[in-house]
């Protein structure tokens, strides 16, 4: 081997390297017994870069044997980031220059690396170093832990949500995370530590109670105490702390967490004051599980039944059921609190004695926070005795009768001169005066608009002759000015002598019809251009496929709406070459008709630009969408070129569902992704990959409303089913088995579609 210097040569002695140290003499002690039963690494270095002499420790840290290390330069030992170090280390060496302690990694046998920490000693006249090392990789590795360590708990101090401390038993804060500066409503970490910690709380006496407990327990676990921030504004506390001690049992420090509580002390405070509400109202209430199963009822319901709490309890409701309601009343009730709506009704119940009586009900879902139903309230008010009142008010009061029956009505009467000289509540709300404003003292003619006027009188005058008017349209101004369309009718009273006493008159708010009627307007023309959308869209699927002599496929689209976002396409790349498209554009709807539509015109032009380089059509694709699209909107694509000649298809998957490629021998391929979804990223790649079709080939492709379509059980059809159909089918012609796998998906979900559903079958000849 040819040993060159890795030193200047200016530096290298005369002597002969290679030749060992003097023999000690026999008057010296022989120091080769230290060399050999040294723990360190001891060796001896010349300045042309080898080693000259190692103890045995050598072999066993680095695991090469002496031999080794002798025979080559010690820097290939050395880390390659270490090397430079190591070179300008031996240089000073080399010229005698006195040198510390230093460090640098030195290769095993295998190929790990451990640390050394160096003492050297230059012997210029020798042209020789003699050094030491210790292993030091433990030491290194336990700092590095430790210095990982810290920094964990650096991170979780400073990012922890609640507040974390450290106080002195004096009351001086010592540290405080950024969740306590700011829970306090301090500016800074400095003026927080600067405010004794007594100064914390509403009550500096707290401070000290909590102290005395400190010091008997050592611990606090659930004291919670009111702090006053910054600001001044006072907050509840839930404190959980400890006390440090030292070996002699006196207290260094406290450390502990303090976490705001002041909203769950006020959730607290009025759940307290709504159950002592819920238990002292006069009306029964009742609390039933998700499945109709009694779990509360209060005092008034005690009261109110003659059931005790502990007869209901694990019940139903059925035990107040009367007979009365026919199955479809409680049916109904079922509908709509199952639904997530409010029920109010009347009951006509039974209480423990047998006896019945009417309740006024209202039944309300309670949901969880995912917006599952998990309970139903019951607010219930005993109207027995009003009820009872009502049937004599009805027997005994035709006019007043009459006139509340109208409520939802104003009501009113004229006398011969068409001055109001009676009128109900309701119509006084309209109109916004008060009794005392109007009646005796305005004509009608005065809270109509003077465009009515005219019509009114012609009416009021035929009303007296004839008797009745009906359904006439005006405008009624109110107090401020403002106008409600009303549609008027009246009768005429008559005295005995059959001379018009007055009307009576009934004026209903239009308000609401004719916004209904508007409505009806603007729904039919929305209804209208709805249906030109959807025959657009229906012309943008294709119209006719382009004929393959390898490959028969179908296709077939339905929307959950009038429109939707799915899209399908067969685009001619070039004679014998086809692309067969699926997407989801994000959306339905409308908006999901508009982006499938401006996806379809942008993909079918880019497929001219470059038919054949598919990877740079989505490219320009994605682009395109991306800059022409609101940040997250985006379509899932899959684009399948199929080569006639070759029955080979190259595609490329951008976050679609897997199509399906069940083979002659019917195992199943899933032609998985290649690329990310489109419209999300600016610099957007993707790969393309290719499938070589065999005859007997069925190709399935789908969009996610395929899929996930549910049952009543709330169970997916899923990939499993889809497979099944295609296999127990695939002997039909493409287009049956089209329709087969389509009526199996409808059948299993009940007709209820969720999402637009598109299927694309291709079978290879």
């Amino acid at each position: 081997m040819n040993r060159k210097s890795k030193l200047p040569k200016s530096h290298v002695s005369k002597s002969d390297h290679s030749s060992p140290p003097p023999k000690p003499t026999s008057t010296q002690p022989d120091m080769r017994h230290f060399f050999a039963l040294s723990l360190d690494l001891l060796c001896v270095a010349g300045v042309d870069g080898y080693f000259k002499r190692l103890n045995p420790v050598w072999e066993k840290t680095l695991g090469f044997s002496l031999k080794e290390l002798l025979a080559r330069p010690y820097l290939e030992f050395v880390h390659p980031d270490d090397r430079a170090l190591t070179v300008a280390v031996a240089q000073k060496l080399a010229v005698g220059l006195p040198l510390g302690t230093f460090e640098n990694r030195y290769r095993c046998r295998d190929g790990s690396y451990r640390w050394l920490l160096w003492n050297a000693l230059p012997v210029a006249r020798q042209g020789l170093i003699y050094a030491a090392a210790r292993d030091i990789t433990d030491r290194k590795q336990t700092e590095t832990a430790l210095r990982e360590s810290t920094e964990r708990y650096r991170s979780l101090f400073e990012g922890v949500p609640v507040g974390i401390y450290r106080s002195t038993p004096t009351g001086e804060i010592l540290e405080a995370n950024p969740a306590l500066i700011e829970m306090l409503a301090y500016p800074d970490r400095e003026s927080l530590l600067a405010t004794p910690a007594a100064d914390l709380y509403a009550d500096p006496a707290e401070r000290y109670r909590w102290q005395d407990a400190m010091e008997r327990e050592g611990v606090v676990h659930t004291n919670e105490v009111q702090f006053r921030r910054r600001d001044g504004k006072i907050i509840w506390v839930r404190d959980i702390a400890r006390a440090v001690r030292d070996n002699h049992g006196h207290v260094l420090h406290y450390e502990g967490m303090w976490e705001d509580s002041t909203q769950r002390k006020q959730s607290e405070e009025e759940l307290g004051k709504l159950s002592s509400a819920v238990e002292r109202t006069p009306d029964p209430i009742l609390i039933a599980s998700a499945n109709g199963t009694i779990e509360y009822v209060n005092a008034a319901f005690e009261k109110v039944t003659g059931f005790s709490a502990q007869e209901v309890i694990g019940q139903t409701p059925r035990i107040l059921k009367s007979g009365v309601h026919p199955q479809e009343f409680y049916r109904r009730l079922w509908d709509t609190i199952l639904a997530g709506q409010p029920w109010w009704g009347t009951f006509v119940n039974r209480r423990k004695d047998g006896q019945l009586y009417f309740s006024e009900a209202s039944i309300a879902p309670i949901f969880s926070t995912q917006g599952e139903i998990t309970h139903f309230v019951s607010v219930e008010r005993d109207i027995t005795e009003r009820k009872q009142a009502e049937k004599k008010l009805q027997e005994f009061a035709d006019e007043i009768s009459d006139l509340y029956n109208h409520a939802p009505c104003g009501y009113h009467s004229l006398d011969a001169e068409g001055v109001l000289i009676r009128i109900n509540e309701t119509e006084l709300r309209w109109l916004g005066y008060s009794r005392e404003e109007i009646l005796q003292k305005k004509k009608f003619t005065d809270v109509i608009r003077k465009e009515d006027v005219r019509a009114f009188e012609v009416s009021f005058a035929t009303l007296k002759e004839r008797g009745w008017v009906r359904d006439l349209e005006l405008r009624m101004v109110r107090k401020d000015g403002t106008t409600l369309p009303v549609l008027f009718s009246a009768t005429a009273v008559r005295d005995s002598a059959g001379k018009f006493k007055m009307s009576r008159s009934t004026v209903f708010d239009m308000t609401e019809r004719l916004v209904l009627e508007d409505m009806k307007r603007q729904e039919w023309r929305a209804s209208q251009e709805m249906e030109i959308a959807r025959q657009v869209q229906a012309r943008l699927f294709p119209q006719t496929a382009p004929a393959l002599e390898t490959l028969e496929y179908a296709s077939a689209c339905t929307q959950a709406r009038a429109v939707g976002g799915d899209y399908y396409d067969f685009i001619s790349l070039a004679p014998g070459r086809v692309g067969l498209v699926v997407a989801d554009v994000s959306g339905k709807g409308l908006s999901g008709a508009l982006l499938m539509a401006a996806l379809r015109a942008d993909l079918r032009s880019k497929c001219q630009v470059a038919p054949l380089d598919l990877s740079h059509t989505l490219e320009m694709v994605n682009k395109s969408f991306y800059e022409s699209t609101d940040p997250g909107v985006f379509v899932s694509l899959f684009f399948g070129d199929y080569e006639d000649a070759t029955r080979r298809l190259r595609y490329a998957n951008c976050g679609h569902n897997p199509p399906l490629l069940v083979r002659v021998d019917e195992t199943v391929e899933h032609l998985g992704g290649t690329g990310p979804v489109l419209g999300v990223l600016a610099d957007w790649k993707c790969s393309v990959t290719e499938a070589q079709m065999a005859s007997g080939d069925i190709l399935v492709f789908f969009t996610d409303g395929i899929q996930e379509a549910l049952n009543d059980a709330g169970e997916e059809f899923g990939i499993a089913r889809l497979v099944e159909a295609v296999r127990a089918n695939r002997h039909l012609p493409v287009s049956s088995l089209l329709n087969v796998i389509a009526t199996t998906v409808r059948r299993f979900s009940s007709g209820q579609q969720k999402d637009d559903q598109t299927l694309i079958l291709a079978r290879v000849r």
